[in-house]
């Protein structure tokens, strides 16, 4: 009924290897550490394309 309540939810592949659901309202580095995927990071925001 209401759009902004139903959280979509995304299937990203890394690598061909590994397969996450991603909310659309959560990052993909977010929802790889909450998986126990270790992904190349130097911090939670993305903003210096390190994670890229």
């Amino acid at each position: 009924m209401f759009g902004w309540f139903n959280k979509k939810v995304h299937t990203v592949a890394i690598n061909g290897e590994i397969t996450l659901s991603v909310a659309s309202n959560d990052t993909i580095l977010n929802s790889a550490l909450q998986s126990d995927v270790r992904l190349p990071h130097s911090c939670k925001v993305g903003g210096r394309g390190t994670c890229k």
